[in-house]
């Protein structure tokens, strides 16, 4: 699992941009003196009218992040079995195993919430957030 999260992460931190016109399928990782307009294909500021987006977004990473958590959390994986229409002896097994392996995936699901920790898109700065509106934290 953690290389897993490693590779995602690596392939983010790569930067790669693509063109968003489909005509054109510029990739490169490096931006242009014009912003986010593409170049083309040959950098020539021509032929193309699309915008460069990254490749692998910070969103779609943390979407990544949290897939995996959801992989491992057996207390999920449990009232997912209750709630959905399945025979007795499969949904029997799903919980009998689920809970034998709570432990395992614990471990698992902790490596992954490490990582979600570290990760900022989830968490919101209030004190810079409310320092720009003018108002002063609280001593």
């Amino acid at each position: 699992m953690e290389h897993a999260i490693r590779t995602q992460t690596s392939r983010y931190y790569e930067g790669w941009l693509v063109c968003d016109d489909s005509q054109c399928g510029n990739r490169t990782r490096q931006m242009s003196v014009y912003g986010s307009r593409c170049l083309g294909p040959k950098g020539l500021a021509r032929d193309c009218l699309g915008r460069m987006r990254y490749e692998y977004t910070e969103k779609a990473i943390y979407t990544q992040l949290l897939y995996f958590a959801s992989l491992w959390d057996v207390d999920k994986a449990k009232a997912k079995a209750t709630s959905t229409e399945m025979s007795r002896q499969d949904r029997e097994n799903i919980l009998a195993l689920a809970e034998h392996n709570r432990v395992r995936f614990g471990n698992v699901k902790g490596i992954v919430d490490k990582y979600l920790d570290k990760c900022g898109r989830q968490w919101v700065a209030m004190d810079t957030l409310f320092t720009k509106l003018g108002f002063k934290p609280m001593a």
